[in-house]
């Protein structure tokens, strides 16, 4: 069951980014191998890693053409330039899980459309690749064009694998920077990062030729994440389910817990990844929720021989929900889609089960607990569709969450739904 609806969720959510991913055709300019620059739309779609291939055409009812790095020689849109070269890309991972012992470089030539982030007397160029690692490469002069080496690597120190850096770049740098011997300083606390290196290549620039500009064309605000604060009010309608092979659980498992309607009020930040248009985002969410049951029933075994049964369960959390979101760009009114991990922690509990048993005109009354061992931190997975107009939001969301017993013959679950409103800074 908890199977199927997580693949329930998935499918919500790979729906609405299929149904919703949608071309953005942009006013560019592409420069042929002839050495033609031709005017027209490039389906831009703010790459967050160096595009493979570009899909070009002329004019809104033109043919579309593919263009990959050795197809043309560069093209330029919404402030972004990318010109086609032949470079050696260093493959060695940066990824701890896959770090090896070697500090030496391993290099394999490609054809890629390098992203230029400076021109000027030493010009710096970028490239993600498809693995996302970031790769800078340094032109000067007639030096052709070259990588700034940066590797992690392990290492064996006093019987302790260590992760260690070899920052090659900064001996690259202060080879190329040699003529401005006040650079040198300023290149040891440099760190292989876009904005320290675009700030040293600025300030080398301006040292050899103070007259001469220095021309950015990448926006450093644009690569970075965005984070927007803000602030849920809604409501939860939550439903407890519970589950025994066990008979003597009966009066858990064979109640029909009516539908619990709470109010939810909280915090959010939404984590707006830099690039990609802003599509993908990591929300997070700081929550208080409850739901609130009674149940009561008559049993009765004959005349003037009866039970009367109320079970009382309730709980109140503090809930953090963390969801990868994808959010349809350029709209007046952003759909989105996300999906994710709900934790709680239940501050206040009621659980109770009372039973008067009536014989013959004498009443006993048992209380006890209605669940011998409670779960009081409730992990669940979730997913959301919602939609933002300027600062406001909407959203309809659903919870499974792994419920509130933690006896191994009885297992619980609850299902919530909530209807949110939201507004963000």
């Amino acid at each position: 069951m908890r199977k199927h609806k997580l693949l329930f969720l998935l499918a919500i959510l790979l729906t609405g980014i299929y149904s919703f991913a949608q071309e953005n055709y942009k006013s560019a300019t592409i420069v042929t191998k002839g050495g033609d620059t031709l005017s027209g739309l490039i389906d831009y779609q703010n790459w967050e890693r160096n595009p493979l291939f570009i899909l070009f055409k002329q004019g809104e009812s033109g043919r579309i053409h593919r263009h990959t790095p050795k197809d043309i020689q560069s093209f330029r849109v919404e402030g972004d330039y990318y010109f086609s070269a032949v470079v050696g890309v260093d493959i060695t991972p940066r990824e701890t899980d896959y770090l090896t012992y070697s500090a030496k470089p391993i290099i394999e030539v490609d054809t890629v459309f390098l992203s230029v982030y400076l021109l000027g007397k030493a010009s710096l160029y970028a490239l993600v690749d498809r693995d996302a690692k970031q790769h800078y490469y340094i032109e000067k002069d007639s030096s052709g064009i070259v990588e700034l080496i940066y590797i992690k690597y392990l290492k064996q120190v006093q019987r302790k694998t260590t992760i260690q850096k070899n920052e090659r770049y900064k001996g690259q740098l202060n080879y190329f920077f040699s003529d401005c011997p006040a650079m040198k300083k300023e290149i040891s606390n440099t760190d292989f990062q876009p904005e320290s290196l675009i700030d040293l290549f600025k300030n080398y620039n301006f040292c050899v030729e103070p007259n001469e500009e220095t021309v950015q064309l990448t926006n450093n605000e644009t690569r970075k994440a965005e984070f927007n604060f803000g602030f849920v009010a809604g409501a939860t309608l939550t439903n407890l389910k519970f589950y025994s092979s066990e008979q003597k659980f009966d009066y858990l498992t064979e109640q029909n817990f009516s539908n619990s309607i709470k109010p939810t009020v909280g915090i959010s930040l939404n984590i707006v990844f830099p690039r990609n248009r802003g599509k993908w985002a990591l929300y997070n969410e700081l929550a208080y929720r409850s739901y609130d049951y009674t149940e009561a029933w008559h049993e009765f075994i004959r005349e003037n021989y009866f039970y009367d049964h109320a079970v009382s369960i309730g709980a109140t959390y503090i809930k953090m929900s963390n969801f990868i979101r994808y959010q349809i760009p350029d709209k007046t009114v952003r759909m989105y889609f996300h999906l994710g991990i709900a934790h709680g922690y239940a501050f206040q509990i009621k659980n109770n089960y009372k039973v008067e048993k009536t014989f013959y005109g004498s009443t006993t009354v048992k209380n006890e607990p209605a669940i011998s061992a409670l779960r009081t931190y409730e992990m669940g997975i979730a997913g959301g569709v919602g939609a933002e107009f300027k600062k406001f939001s909407a959203e309809f969301r659903y919870e499974i969450g792994n419920g509130i017993s933690s006896l191994i013959n009885l297992s619980s679950t609850s299902h919530t739904f909530f209807f949110l409103l939201g507004y963000h800074f």
